[in-house]
């Protein structure tokens, strides 16, 4: 028995090719992806909201941190130096990637930047 076309062809095939054509909706971009004009230096009420922001965001992960790292009542009381060791160097990571993020975001711009001037 020939197989034809219409038997390779889904029986429920529901397309809409106006809403397939159509211009689709529009897309919220979250604010850390607004790409302000490179041009134009952040005003120092932007900067001192990063700043907020970023240490806002320190003080959480360091909060969460201790709690991970609370001694138990088991361990010796002698710990809370290791504690505050781990911590010392959790906060100096957490500093270290803002730093590396930084830099990404600004090599990203001078590379995008640098793409738009050269043909």
């Amino acid at each position: 028995m020939p197989v034809t076309e219409l038997d390779l062809e889904p029986q429920d095939y529901d397309l809409d090719i106006s809403r397939e054509l159509s211009k689709p909706e529009k897309v919220s971009i979250p604010e850390r992806y607004v790409e302000l004009d490179p041009e134009e230096p952040p005003s120092l009420e932007e900067l001192q909201a990063r700043y907020r922001k970023a240490e806002k965001i320190r003080n959480i992960l360091t909060r969460s941190s201790m709690c991970n790292l609370q001694p138990t009542s088991g361990q010796d009381r002698n710990s809370v130096a290791d504690l505050d060791t781990q911590l010392q160097e959790q906060e100096r990571i957490i500093n270290i990637s803002y730093a590396l993020a930084s830099e990404a975001s600004q090599r990203s711009k001078q590379v995008a930047a640098q793409a738009v001037t050269d043909p």
